[in-house]
């Protein structure tokens, strides 16, 4: 890195010109793009040239859905907020429900015509994006059925016996107590 233009993305506020291992004059850091100047090759693409390795791609914006809670939250007077925001959400709920009647609309008449109908969409769950492990049990083993079968318990768990049960006190149990140990 010697003089000339600067590869990073800050530059000194100053001449611009070589100096130093940073190309400025000193003084404080100013964004490249703020005073029109520095590095990058001149075509307004922004990249920055192809010979740098160190800029990193631009970040891409999401589409992002505007809220009924960020549309009313600039509003300070509280009821006029929450009367805006009772209508905005209904407007939304009336919107959202003529989407879906008129997605029942459109499956009946793709039955009707003897096509299938268009894939309902799947929400993700814990469940359906597990990723199956060669340890996890499945249903129906017949290997686990034969060591249920072999257990110590089973004559337990498949109730053919009943088990033994034996019920403490305390100290000074109480005349509940006795009732209940009585039965």
């Amino acid at each position: 890195m010697g003089g000339g233009t600067p590869r990073s993305t800050t530059k000194y506020k100053g001449s611009g010109g070589g100096g130093g291992a940073h190309g400025g004059s000193g003084g404080t850091k100013r964004k490249q793009g703020s005073d029109g100047g520095g590095g990058g090759d001149g075509d307004g693409d922004g990249d920055g040239g192809g010979s740098g390795g160190e800029r990193r791609p631009a970040k891409r914006i999401k589409d992002t859905v505007v809220t009924v809670g960020k549309q009313t939250s600039g509003i300070k007077n509280k009821i006029a907020r929450s009367e805006l925001y009772g209508k905005l959400k209904h407007q939304k709920n009336l919107d959202k429900k003529k989407k879906r009647v008129a997605r029942q609309k459109e499956e009946e008449v793709a039955i009707a015509a003897g096509e299938t109908p268009a894939l309902r969409q799947v929400p993700k769950t814990i469940e359906n994006q597990r990723v199956r492990d060669a340890t996890f049990v499945e249903a129906g083993d017949d290997e686990v059925a034969e060591e249920d079968a072999e257990d110590e318990f089973a004559s337990y768990f498949s109730h053919a016996s009943s088990p033994k049960i034996i019920i403490t006190t305390s100290r000074k149990p109480s005349g509940e107590m006795f009732r209940f140990l009585e039965n």
